[in-house]
This record gives structure tokens, C-alpha cells and sequence, in this order.
């Protein structure tokens, strides 16, 4: 009976792993922003931009998804260790684009600086402040141009 009971948990052991790894991976790979989901639930969108951005960045920082997914990773040199603190999705995945066709984050994160500082400064003229809005979101370098 103790043979027994000892087999049970030395396949019990590899079994919760293999349980943990599968969720951790499916959590990681899932469509979408949770704190979107959360924030179009109730009904603080957009009437005041500033608001909603400052209400996503709390829960952001209180559900953990402004820290890392894992702490360790392959990339290249050109990849920035930060670049998971970009909250917006369409931005994230447009520095990446830059980035792995220029190489140089430095000047690229400072593209992407001063470009969210002329898009909070122009948010009296509409027309201006959508079309930089298209262009923080471009992963076309022409349209960019």
C-alpha cells in the first residue's frame, strides 16, 4: 500500500506541472487587454481621455500586467528590456516593428516620447491629434514618412 501511494505522488508531482505550465501559457497567449475588457464593462470610457488613461494605468499596475510575463528571456540586441511597460497594444506592437527594422532603441524611444508629448498637446485640434494618433500606431516606415 505505501508502494502504492508513493507511485500516486511521484506522478502527481510532474502531472501539477505540466497543469501549471499549459494555464501559464494559454494566460500569456490570450487575446486581447483584460483591463479594456474591465474598463468597457463599466462606464468610464473615453468621455475624458485623460481620466481613462490614468484609470488603466491603475489597473494595470494592480493586476500585475506592468510587470514582465517571465524574467528571463532570449532577444536580441536591438530589443529593449522594457518594452513591456507599453500599455497600448497597437503602440507595442509598432516600436517592435521599429525596432527590428532599425536596431537603435534609443532614437526610437525617443521618437515614441516626443511623439506622445505632441499627441497630449494637441488635443485641442482634433484633426492633428488623430493623425498622430495613426502615426504612433504605423508599422508602415512610408506612412510614417
Amino acid at each position: 500500500m505505501l508502494k502504492y501511494i508513493f507511485k500516486r505522488i511521484l506522478v502527481f508531482i510532474p502531472t501539477l506541472l505540466i497543469i501549471c505550465l499549459v494555464a501559464f501559457t494559454i494566460n500569456s497567449f490570450a487575446p486581447g487587454d483584460p483591463v479594456s475588457r474591465l474598463l468597457s464593462g463599466s462606464l468610464e470610457k473615453p468621455e475624458n481621455s485623460e481620466y481613462y488613461e490614468v484609470r488603466y494605468q491603475q489597473l494595470r499596475h494592480q493586476m500585475g500586467l506592468d510587470l514582465p510575463v517571465f524574467y528571463c528571456s532570449v532577444k536580441t540586441l536591438a530589443d529593449p528590456d522594457t518594452l513591456y511597460k507599453i500599455s497600448n497594444e497597437k503602440h507595442l506592437h509598432s516600436l517592435i516593428f521599429l525596432t527590428n527594422t532599425f536596431g537603435n532603441w534609443a532614437f526610437i524611444s525617443e521618437y515614441y516620447l516626443s511623439l506622445n508629448v505632441l499627441i497630449k498637446e494637441t488635443n485641442q485640434y482634433p484633426s492633428w491629434n488623430k493623425l498622430l494618433k495613426l502615426i504612433a500606431q504605423s508599422k508602415d516606415v512610408n506612412q510614417i514618412d
